[in-house]
């Protein structure tokens, strides 16, 4: 189990589909005006954008292809 443990907390994780440990990565998305929607393939994102933090860390992710989009109202 601590094997796990140390993987994890060095940004690996287990990928279901090659049965096998992947380094993950993340992208920082920040923007003007901040009140905005992100959703990651057609996942929706809580942003995190605001007075003490200026964009959203969306850590965790596999090497893949993501489709990413960011909207605002109006």
């Amino acid at each position: 189990m601590g094997t796990f443990i140390t993987l994890y907390s060095r940004g690996f994780k287990f990928n279901f589909e090659t049965l096998s440990f992947t380094e993950t990565g993340g992208i920082y998305i920040s923007s003007r005006p901040q009140d905005i929607s992100i959703t990651i393939d057609n996942r929706p994102i809580k942003n995190r954008s605001g007075l003490l933090q200026k964009g959203t860390l969306i850590s965790s992710l596999l090497p893949d292809t993501y489709k990413v989009s960011i909207e605002k109202d109006g």
